[in-house]
């Protein structure tokens, strides 16, 4: 009688192949942005600093006379006229169209009320020429609003001897909320 044979199949597992290492992270610079820093505001002011350089003009040597007859020399301009005065400064300024301030909204969400005073100078017309903040609020937005409303209002010039002239006045500007 045949006898059974019985054969089983083994299949072997292909060896174990090395896993590929991952390649090295690329090493890439860090860019950084440059911060801009708000530009300060500029403070003006009519005085000049203590510590200003200031030129000496020494006065022109007299000159003598002589009978010779004149050379090719040009004659010397006349002395410049004198610097115009400094405006002076005034109290209790009439307005043609007073000053509207718009409330800055995000201020006004906020709750901030302040009063910013400023020194504007008003020109023989009546219009502000220049606006100066004297003292703030303590909002950029609030300071900038009233600048904005002085610079488009309309002032009663200042008269002296019958003829208008420049001054300086000042003005506050109050920010109150209505509750």
């Amino acid at each position: 009688m045949p006898r059974e044979i019985v054969a089983t199949f083994v299949t072997l597992d292909p060896p174990p192949q090395p896993k590929p290492q991952p390649a090295p992270p690329k090493t890439v610079p860090v860019v950084k942005k440059p911060v801009t820093q708000p530009k300060p505001r500029p403070v003006i002011s009519d005085k000049p600093a203590p510590k200003a350089i200031t030129e000496d003009v020494p006065p022109p040597a007299p000159q003598q006379e002589s009978k010779e007859p004149p050379s090719d020399v040009a004659p010397t301009a006349p002395p410049a006229p004198a610097a115009p005065a400094t405006p002076k400064t005034i109290s209790g300024v009439s307005y043609i169209n007073p000053p509207r301030p718009v409330y800055p909204a995000l201020d006004a969400r906020m709750g901030n009320e302040g009063t910013v005073t400023l020194r504007v100078l008003i020109n023989e017309k009546g219009k502000a020429e220049r606006v100066e903040i004297q003292k703030s609020s303590g909002s950029t937005r609030m300071d900038d609003a009233a600048r904005d409303a002085v610079m488009r209002a309309l002032f009663k010039p200042y008269v002296e001897d019958g003829r208008a002239t420049p001054a300086f006045a000042i003005v506050p500007i109050n920010f109150t909320l209505n509750r």
